[in-house]
C-alpha cells in the first residue's frame, strides 16, 4: 500500500499506520511531484486494502510485478486490488494533484462478497479462504462516480470540528460517502466481469486470458486517449493478439 505523506521511521509506529489503514481506511488528497516509492519485498495480509486513486495535471506510474506497469493520467481512475503490490512514481517538472481512497477492509468485502457471487460464480473463493475480491484496473469513472470521489476527497482535507458531536457526525459522513463510493466502483467492476462473460471462449480459463489481454489494450486506451497516433494495431500488439 502507498501513504502518499510522510510515514513513520519507527518500525511499530509504520505497522500501527498501516493497520488502521486496513481497519479504519484513508482518504489523501494533495499536491505530488517527483515522488517514488519501491515496491514492498513483504506483504502482511493482516493489511491488505483495497485502494481508488486519480490525479489532475500529471501523470502517475504504478509498476507492478512481472515489469509492466499503468500510467494514471487525468480523466481516468485506477482501482488497486487488496492484495496488488507496486512501486509509485509521479511524474512532471511541477507539483499536481493526486488523490487516493484507501477502503477499509470490512467496507470492501462486505459490498463486493454478494455481488461477485451473484453476478460471477466462477470467481467463487475456496472454501476456508477470504480471497480478494477487488481487480487492479484502470478505468474512466462517470460524472457520478467522479464528482462524489472528488468530493469526498475535498472534504477530507477541511480542518476537524472541534465539538465532539459534530466531529462523529462528520466522520459518519465521510463513512457513509466513502461506502457511497465503493458502491460504485464494485458496480462498475460488475458491469466489466459481466462483460468478459460473453467473451466467444467455451473455456472459462481461456475467457480469464482473454480478459487479461483485453485488459492490457484498454489500459493502453486511457493512457494514450490523448495520443492521435494510436492505432488499432498498437492496440493489437498491446494485447499479444491478432
Amino acid at each position: 500500500m502507498l501513504l502518499n505523506q510522510p510515514l513513520p521511521a519507527d518500525s511499530q509506529q509504520l505497522a500501527e499506520h498501516y493497520r488502521r489503514c486496513a481497519t479504519e481506511g484513508m482518504v489523501f488528497h494533495g499536491e505530488v511531484c517527483s515522488e517514488r516509492y519501491g515496491m514492498a519485498e513483504t506483504f502482511d495480509p493482516r493489511w491488505r486494502v483495497a485502494a481508488l486513486c486519480w490525479c489532475t495535471g500529471g501523470t502517475e506510474h504504478y509498476g507492478l510485478p512481472g515489469g509492466r506497469g499503468i500510467n494514471l493520467k487525468a480523466g481516468a481512475a485506477l482501482a488497486l486490488g487488496e492484495t496488488q503490490r507496486y512501486a509509485y512514481q509521479a511524474r512532471g517538472v511541477t507539483p499536481f494533484a493526486s488523490s487516493m481512497i484507501v477502503f477499509p477492509a470490512h467496507m470492501t468485502r462486505t459490498l463486493s462478497r454478494p455481488l461477485c457471487l451473484q453476478d460471477n460464480p466462477d470467481s467463487t473463493p475456496p472454501e476456508g479462504t477470504d480471497a480478494p475480491l477487488i481487480e487492479t484496473r484502470l478505468f474512466q469513472p462517470g460524472p457520478q462516480l467522479m464528482a462524489r470521489m472528488n468530493r469526498l476527497a475535498a472534504a477530507c482535507t477541511r480542518a476537524h470540528p472541534r465539538n465532539a458531536v459534530a466531529a462523529a457526525a462528520r466522520q459518519d459522513e465521510l463513512e457513509e460517502q466513502a461506502a457511497l463510493v465503493a458502491g460504485e466502483l464494485f458496480a462498475e467492476q460488475q458491469g466489466w466481469r459481466r462483460q468478459l462473460a460473453r467473451l466467444g471462449a467455451v473455456k472459462a480459463s481461456t475467457r480469464q486470458e482473454l480478459a487479461r489481454r483485453l485488459g492490457w489494450a484498454v489500459s493502453r486506451m486511457h493512457e494514450a486517449y490523448d495520443q492521435p497516433g494510436l492505432t488499432l494495431s498498437d492496440l493489437a500488439s498491446e494485447a499479444c493478439m491478432a
